[in-house]
């Protein structure tokens, strides 16, 4: 850029504070004024992989982590897919790293971006506007109720970012539902776990070991907070994951899969995860490399947009765009590769050169050999289905169901223990759970005769987890019967479409209780009648 141009990145994370950090760096005699928007957010718990690699490219930038930062150390990655399993082993001295709400790396690169000369402004962007043709060209932010003028914007953003509204739509890559949780367990494991197309809707599930434990993510076209949670009880049955974790929070993550239309336009370049990442987008070294190519190129161009996406190109950030691309549409034919998705990991090894996308931190195999090999092995399964015999489904092991066991799933402890009281005089034996992921636990090893389902839960919602219970192999044909106190013939419909046996207006009366415990045989003549005394088998589960 010619004169003193003044850069303003919006972005809330790593990929945002490195960029402005790599500006500063290479804008150093040539009249460069950096700002960077960091939003004033709460900070947001990332896990991230950070190979030998990493560490030098961060040294570059003048960052070290502190060795006081714990770390969890990585020796492989196992991809599993339908039986099929493939070992990716990590180079020495990889590690893991991240917490419930808490970013080390990029609170670090903030801080050193700001050290660096660069304006660091605790705000959210809300939009960006183009400067009218009558003044001088550039872009006005608007943020924090004030107006500032910028020469370019780069928005180096992240899905979860809450500037990401001030996006240039044409600049945002496709997104896949996710989510993700944190998860406490007593001995982390040394390695991590991806398992592909473990479910219908789902694409991928990685269990990764941090610090705290074990950090999950799920992503796929269907994928809600219930996905996972049912992903990770069956994790713990497989013994993928240790079966007495415990859930630290749960919620939706949605994860980028491909690159945006465009990475550039008047006064504008998007980089970043939002525009081009890809779910097991993890590693800290391609985001930093990114954003010393792209800090390159806004440095080097002069203003035409064309101009600035040439010099794009030139820093290499079409080779990379190729290859996220690659990286995004692997899950897609993983769904049909079957047992061979896994081992297409193995093969297409490229020789070494240097990495500018890692799956997961692994800096081999690249994703384009992996996705030839996947789509040869999609085609080759389609082509040789009619010529094998039907597969047929094994059957799930699952303990015969108990007639007089109930369980209540209710975040209000108060309502818990009223139903648990009233039902228990009806002679059934109660349990009562918080939340969904102690249901599905207890579900997996005794099965109720029937569950009574509140629809707002702390961290999913009651006719989403209806519809997953209705529909998984170990609790089809198990009763549910969802309450809410909201009412509608609405909330009525959906619950019913969802498979609920019943829909429960709250608050429940006795005929209401009377008239389940008589379905399943538990309101007998020789007991009393619900709200009598009468001495009955109760626990609750915490």
């Amino acid at each position: 850029m010619r004169g003193m141009a003044q850069l303003a990145v919006v972005g809330e994370g790593l990929a945002g504070a490195a960029l402005a950090l790599a500006l500063c760096h290479l804008g150093r005699g040539r009249q460069v004024e950096t700002l960077l928007y960091a939003g004033n957010g709460s900070p947001r718990g990332m896990a991230r992989i950070l190979t030998p690699q990493c560490r030098s490219r961060l040294a570059l930038l003048g960052c070290t982590l502190p060795g006081t930062e714990p770390t969890t150390p990585l020796v492989g990655l196992r991809v599993l897919s339908r039986g099929a399993a493939a070992w990716l082993p990590y180079p020495p001295g990889v590690v893991s790293l991240g917490f419930p709400g808490k970013d080390p790396l990029g609170e670090l690169v903030t801080a050193r971006a700001g050290m660096a000369g660069a304006r660091v402004r605790a705000w959210a962007v809300e939009r960006t506007e183009p400067m009218s043709r009558s003044r001088a060209p550039g872009r006005t932010v608007r943020s924090h109720g004030l107006v500032a003028r910028a020469d370019l914007v780069a928005f180096a953003l992240e899905p979860q970012d809450a500037s990401v509204a001030a996006a240039e739509p044409p600049g945002r890559a496709p997104l896949l539902p996710g989510a993700e949780a944190w998860m406490a367990t007593r001995r982390p494991l040394p390695f991590a776990q991806l398992v592909l197309a473990p479910a219908p809707g789902v694409d991928g599930f990685l269990l990764l070991p941090v610090p705290v434990g074990a950090w999950a993510l799920a992503f796929g076209p269907g994928v809600e907070p219930v996905d996972l949670s049912l992903l990770l009880v069956e994790a713990a049955r497989d013994g993928l994951l240790e079966p007495d974790f415990d859930l630290l929070s749960l919620g939706r993550r949605p994860t980028p899969a491909g690159s945006a239309p465009v990475l550039t336009g008047p006064g504008w370049v998007a980089t970043g995860p939002d525009a081009l990442g890809h779910p097991l987008d993890l590693a800290v070294g391609p985001t930093l490399a990114l954003a010393a190519q792209v800090a390159h190129a806004l440095v080097e161009a002069s203003e035409p947009p064309s101009a600035l996406a040439h010099a794009m190109r030139r820093a290499g950030v079409g080779r990379l765009r190729r290859e996220i691309d690659a990286a995004a549409a692997l899950w897609r034919v993983a769904r049909h590769a079957g047992p061979e998705a896994a081992r297409a990991f193995r093969g297409g090894q490229p020789r070494p050169e240097p990495a500018e996308l890692t799956l997961a931190g692994l800096e081999r195999p690249r994703a384009t050999p992996v996705l030839w090999r996947m789509r040869w092995d999609a085609m080759r399964n389609v082509l040789m289905a009619p010529f094998r015999p039907p597969e047929q489904a094994l059957p799930v092991l699952q303990p015969p169901r108990d007639p007089r066991l109930l369980y209540v799933v209710d975040d209000d402890a108060d309502a818990r223990e009223g139903l648990r009281e009233q039902l228990s005089l009806g002679g059934a034996e109660v349990v009562t759970f918080p939340g969904e992921l102690e249901l599905l636990a207890a579900v997996a090893h005794r099965p109720p005769a029937a569950v009574l389902l509140d629809v707002v839960l702390e961290r999913v919602d009651g006719i989403r987890l209806c519809r997953r219970l209705a529909a998984h192999p170990a609790t089809r044909g198990t009763p549910v019967y969802v309450m809410s106190g909201l009412g509608g013939s609405r909330l009525r419909r959906e619950a019913l479409e969802a498979g609920a046996a019943e829909f429960l207006a709250k608050p429940l009366d006795r005929a209401m209780l009377e008239r389940i415990l008589e379905r399943h045989g538990l309101a007998q003549r020789d007991r009393p009648r619900l709200g009598t005394d009468s001495p009955a088998s109760s626990h609750t589960a915490a």
